[in-house]
């Protein structure tokens, strides 16, 4: 019982930051007509039988998303919800098919305020004390460190990301670098992620303090705005601890033809490793504000976040019940 009281002193925490800096804790649907924009993320789906009419398929949301940006599109200000996400065909330490998404948005900020917001929010949610996970000592009551994805990836890698945006070239230098196990026909962001979990998350699980990742390439864009002085990154960062992904934020798209023409690589991207398309509903690009908006987002995991503050070293030891083990 003591990390199920570890938990939700954490969760009481959370909220209790989110109020102080004028929040407004928000509820969305479970159920969509779309299945998300996560990428390669797959997710459930169900039959919807209604009582008169046809039945159609819905999906599980992957996470808030979608549906929190149409409440900010109407001038929601500053919004946050911890919501029940579903991903299938994920369940490995780091991962749980069901899992808490914290997700936060605030209008006129870009993505260096959000990173500060993390920052806090982490230092007060988590406590300020050392927390020792994979037995290393974490403190989040200080700045974290910073850095530029590209120049990690020149660093560890001898790979500048800039000079690659050739997905043959970037194949041949990551071969190049050591990794000849990459399928020749992988996608630029395959080839990406490969590396990265390589060459760049063991450096980062041997790092005490949370790190920053800033700047992605624009191949791992998601929705994130391009960084206006080299358009081959966009404003997104991911906080790491101990090599663990904890949450993900951008300075947002919020202009439809910006995000039809990401729509459009994404899919690209999608068809090569053989996945379904992606599509954006009408109804949410119907929402965006003629001339876009300047906003931030996050999504944070709540489970990693418990996994760090408990010490645990897996997802399901923070959650009493797990439906997804094999027995």
């Amino acid at each position: 019982m003591t990390k199920i009281r570890q938990v939700s002193e954490l969760y009481r925490r959370t909220r209790r930051w989110f109020s102080a800096h004028r929040f407004l804790e928000v509820r969305t649907n479970a159920f969509g007509a779309v299945s998300g924009f996560d990428g390669y993320v797959r997710p459930f789906s169900a039959e919807y039988a209604p009582p008169h009419g046809s039945g159609r398929r819905l999906f599980l949301r992957t996470s808030p998303e979608l549906e929190m940006k149409k409440l900010m599109f109407a001038g929601a200000g500053r919004i946050f919800q911890i919501a029940r996400s579903f991903r299938n065909a994920e369940h490995d330490p780091a991962h749980r098919p069901e899992f808490d998404m914290l997700e936060w948005y605030s209008s006129g900020s870009r993505y260096r305020d959000a990173m500060r917001q993390a920052e806090d929010l982490l230092a007060r949610a988590a406590g300020c004390g050392r927390i020792v996970f994979r037995n290393r000592r974490i403190r989040f009551g200080r700045r974290f460190e910073r850095i530029r994805v590209k120049d990690l990836f020149r660093e560890k890698t001898g790979i500048d990301l800039s000079s690659v945006q050739n997905r043959d070239e970037f194949l041949e230098a990551a071969r190049g670098a050591g990794a000849g196990h990459i399928r020749k026909s992988a996608s630029w962001d395959t080839i990406f992620f490969v590396l990265f979990l390589d060459k760049i998350e063991p450096e980062l699980a041997r790092m005490e303090r949370p790190v920053i990742l800033y700047d992605y390439p624009v191949q791992v864009a998601s929705l994130a705005r391009e960084v206006p002085c080299d358009t081959a990154f966009v404003e997104r960062f991911e906080v790491c601890v101990c090599g663990l992904e904890l949450c993900n934020g951008y300075s947002e798209l919020t202009k439809r033809a910006d995000h039809e023409e990401r729509l459009k690589m994404v899919n690209g991207q999608r068809k090569q490793e053989g996945f379904e398309p992606l599509s954006i509903p009408a109804d949410f690009l119907g929402s965006l504000p003629a001339g876009g908006m300047e906003m931030s987002g996050v999504a944070l995991g709540m489970d990693r976040l418990a996994m760090i503050v408990t010490g645990s070293y897996d997802i399901s030891g923070v959650i009493p019940f797990n439906p997804f083990s094999v027995t």
